[in-house]
């Protein structure tokens, strides 16, 4: 049992190893070059998660869907924009309108 108003430990190297952990703390900071992290569960309780990461947000960049089956999507509007080519590629096409349709371009190349 230690029991004390400050405790600071500085090594090389610590190693903790217990059959049950508790840590109880107001507030956590963790700074370090590496985490490895290797858990069976883990149950994450919080109001807000803020994350800085890279990584995943370069993955959504190159964001590519697919789908087995059937892809449904329900939408009060949808906009896409490309600022290159916008491509379908199906072997049946249906496009439904209600009141108008609109195709404007420079060429219009049917057939």
């Amino acid at each position: 049992t230690i029991a004390t108003e400050n405790l600071h430990c500085f090594s090389k190297k610590a190693v903790h190893k217990a059959e049950e952990g508790i840590l109880g703390y107001e507030t956590v900071t963790a700074k370090g070059k590496e985490l490895q992290a290797n858990y069976i569960v883990v149950r994450l309780i919080s109001k807000l998660i803020n994350t800085m990461a890279e990584q995943v947000l370069d993955r959504f960049k190159g964001y590519i869907r697919r789908t087995e089956n059937q892809d449904m999507v329900k939408a009060g509007h949808i906009t896409r924009t490309a600022e290159g080519l916008h491509s379908m590629d199906a072997e049946h096409t249906i496009l439904n309108s209600k009141c108008s349709t609109k195709i404007d371009g420079e060429k219009i190349l049917m057939g």
